[in-house]
């Protein structure tokens, strides 16, 4: 199975963020995208259930920096970062791609201003 993903801006932002488009709802989603950034040292450090939203946010360290991975009921998926570890998004959206199992979709990055 090959998932497809948007590295794009946040909108009215700078900071880029990685969205999942395709197969978040598969059960064994997370477990895909953990190993295909196993290289990376990609580990869960912390979960905050945000029942509010219906979110589950995860706190994650890497070799390339913190972030944030967010899921909710709607299999919305996101990684987040603020502008010390920006680099490390794309460096992710790199490793994604040489997974195999994760394509880039391409993103006009005037429809997030």
């Amino acid at each position: 199975m090959q998932y497809r993903y948007k590295l794009r801006p946040e909108y009215g932002k700078e900071n880029l963020l990685i969205e999942f488009i395709d197969g978040t709802e598969k059960e064994n989603f997370l477990q895909e995208l953990f190993d295909a950034l196993a290289p990376l040292n990609f580990k869960t450090t912390n979960t905050l259930d945000v029942w509010m939203n219906d979110e589950v946010w995860l706190t994650i360290s890497s070799a390339v920096g913190e972030f944030t991975l967010t899921k909710d009921i709607w299999d919305f998926v996101f990684i987040l970062a603020d502008a010390k570890y920006q680099p490390g998004i794309r460096i992710i959206a790199a490793h994604l791609d040489q997974s195999g199992k994760f394509q880039k979709m391409d993103v006009d990055f005037s429809a997030y201003k």
